[in-house]
């Protein structure tokens, strides 16, 4: 089994990887180290962030026709064309 995988290492090094497993989402790539019997490392490289964990931007006309860009850590539950309002610098459903 060995030797498949290493055969394998080399077609495939280096592989995307794919934020939630998706091809047309790819955020670094990984490289498989030599299998050993113990399993395979690899490494991981991802893009530098430039604001800590802030991953999610939301950008929000209001009814006034002023606009504000929110960041999130999470996912924010929200989709466009939701009613919402600005309070305590977060935004929520109307």
């Amino acid at each position: 089994m060995l030797p498949l995988l290493k055969h394998l290492r080399d077609l495939l090094n280096p592989l995307p990887l794919l934020l939630y497993h998706n091809s047309q989402k790819p955020v670094g790539q990984v490289t498989f180290k030599r299998p050993t019997k113990d399993g395979i490392d690899f490494e991981a490289q991802l893009p530098a962030i430039d604001e800590a964990g802030a991953q999610w931007e939301v950008r929000v006309r209001f009814d006034d026709g002023s606009r504000e860009t929110l960041r999130y850590y999470e996912r924010p539950r929200l989709r466009v064309g939701d009613e919402v309002h600005l309070e305590d610098g977060r935004l929520l459903r109307d």
